[in-house]
């Protein structure tokens, strides 16, 4: 299933949904970020931390973690987050005792010029069987893969809700199994036996937007809002609308 860039995060309901992956504008926009290196300053937590956060991020896709030398990549990087523990203690909570790590976070060029202000990010984590300074090193590495979420483009699940009339039971099963050539088929046979179908072309419009056809998904939502003025029609329209214009403003800040 091809990714689409989603602004809205529709309510939960028992209708049948299509699962699709936000992408959200970064909050730092550095360009083609590809190479980031992760610094510690004042922290105990030293090379161990280092590798967590490249075993962490090695899947992410938009980032690869470098090796460092000392206070400079031992490579070209196009940023350092920077990292500067402040407090680790343990706190009471009502499922017991837990270890709460406390990180002073920033990020910097590679010429050492602050590309964001410094941000305090705490992490609470229960205590059970693994070592604190463990928990300790786990804490400071989600904290880096927080910071480099924000770098990046972020991403959740969202969902698309279809028009669950009888009839279009064959399509919304298809589309939520992943099916969405054959869901697309079954929609197009059901516009061509009824043009006036107007929960046929609103379906249809959820599957070519899923699928990345967004010409194809406007056109169609269109049709449906034409021939059945229904208010969740209408509202799914400017959120497609909404989506299409975050959407371009990814490829602008890439």
């Amino acid at each position: 299933m091809r990714r689409v860039a989603l602004a809205l995060l529709l309510s939960s309901s028992c209708l049948p949904r299509l699962a699709v992956t936000v992408r959200s504008p970064a909050k730092v926009n550095l360009g083609p970020v590809t190479r980031v290196a992760i610094l510690t300053f004042d922290s105990r937590l030293g090379l161990v931390m280092r590798e967590r956060v490249r075993h962490d991020l090695g899947a992410d896709g938009h980032f690869v973690l470098v090796r460092m030398c000392g206070e400079r990549s031992c490579e070209p990087v196009d940023a350092f987050i920077r990292l500067y523990e402040r407090d680790t203690r343990v706190v009471g909570t009502q499922h017991g005792n837990a270890m709460a790590v406390t990180i002073e976070t920033d990020v910097a060029a590679p010429d050492g010029r602050s590309l964001t202000a410094k941000r305090e990010r705490t992490r609470l984590s229960q205590l059970g069987a693994e070592r604190p300074e463990t928990i300790a090193e786990r804490s400071a590495s989600d904290i880096a893969a927080e910071v480099v979420a924000e770098l990046s483009h972020p991403t959740r699940a969202e969902w698309l809700v279809f028009d669950d009339g009888a009839p279009f039971k064959l399509g919304i099963k298809q589309a939520t199994d992943g099916r969405l050539q054959d869901a697309k088929r079954t929609f197009l046979e059901m516009i061509e036996n009824n043009a006036k179908t107007a929960g046929a072309y609103f379906n249809l419009a959820i599957v070519l937007e899923a699928m990345g056809d967004a010409a194809g998904a406007k056109t169609n939502y269109e049709k449906a809002i034409g021939l059945a003025n229904k208010p969740e029609y209408l509202d799914a329209l400017k959120a497609f609308q909404r989506r299409q214009q975050q959407a371009a403003a990814l490829l602008v800040n890439q």
